[in-house]
Formats: C-alpha cells, structure tokens, sequence
C-alpha cells in the first residue's frame, strides 16, 4: 500500500488557540494513515508535530531548532528549479535562506520529490491574493504548482471546512 502524506506547515506566529484544532486534525489523519511532512520551526510546524509520530521532518541544517530526527533534505538541480520558478528573489537569498526554502520543496514533495503529499494545510497570514505569507508561501506554491489542494486555517471557510471535518 503506497504511503498518504500530507504537509503541516505554518508561521511562527500562530495563535494558541490554533493549536488544538491542529492537534485534532493531525491525529485524525494520523488515524487515517496519513504521514505528516512539517519542518521543525516553531508555531504551526510545531503545533502539528507534537501529537503524531507519523511524521517526516525535514530541517534545513543539523541542530535546527533543537529537532532531534529531522531529515536534511539533499539539494539538487531539481529542487533549485522548483525554487527558482517560485521564489521572486532567489539570486538575493542568502545560503541559509536558500536552504529554509529548500526544506520547504521537500515539506510538499517527499525526500525525494517523487511523492507528493495529497494536500497542504497551514496557519498563516495572507497577501492581497490570499497567497500565505513568508516561508509557508514557498510550500504553498510548490503545492499549487503540482495541483496539491491547500488550505489555510487563517481563512474563515478554510477553517469552518477543517473544523466540519475533524468533528
């Protein structure tokens, strides 16, 4: 049976009482034989992360954020394209920063990226677009590029949505 994935991501700044609605629907599809991709940082990466032990974490360098089996993804041509077609400023981003973005290509499309996850679900402030702000962008991005449903908690009907469903 091939393996469900799903990625749970957000900003850092998502409001505690985010947190257990997180927390019931990551283990809800945990339940449902869903792994969850996440990256490690604090807020809503965080907020998913800690009730479920199906997960992959992918951190940008040893000892981020004190994750202690999080999975350092490889950089390859591949994932620099991805990022590159995504990232308006790539050419100005820093060799850390380049990695942060990097780890979020994987958060979407497994170590390899050959598996993609079946859908994204995030806590983060949007644009003008209600394209998520920061770093969630580049995972939402990557997301929509290869048509990957997305959901965002800080949109009203998205949330109404998640809440139906883990009730």
């Amino acid at each position: 049976m091939k393996t469900k994935y799903y990625t749970g991501v957000g900003s850092r700044e998502t409001p505690e009482n985010i947190r257990s609605i997180i927390n019931k629907l990551s283990l809800k599809l945990q339940e449902e034989g869903y792994v969850l991709r996440s990256g490690g940082a604090d807020g809503a990466d965080s907020f998913f992360e800690e009730k479920v032990v199906l997960k992959d974490i992918f951190i940008p360098w040893n000892d981020f954020n004190k994750v202690v089996h999080g999975i350092i993804p490889l950089e390859t041509k591949f994932s620099h394209d991805i990022l590159k077609e995504i990232h308006p400023a790539y050419d100005k981003l820093s060799q850390g920063a380049v990695k942060l973005h990097l780890r979020n290509v994987n958060q979407v499309l497994g170590e390899n990226l050959d598996s993609p996850s079946s859908f994204l679900v995030c806590w983060a402030p949007v644009d003008k677009n209600n394209i998520p702000k920061g770093g969630t962008r580049t995972a939402w991005l990557v997301a929509k590029k290869y048509n990957i449903p997305c959901f965002n908690l800080f949109l009203k009907e998205d949330l109404i949505r998640i809440e139906k469903y883990i009730k």
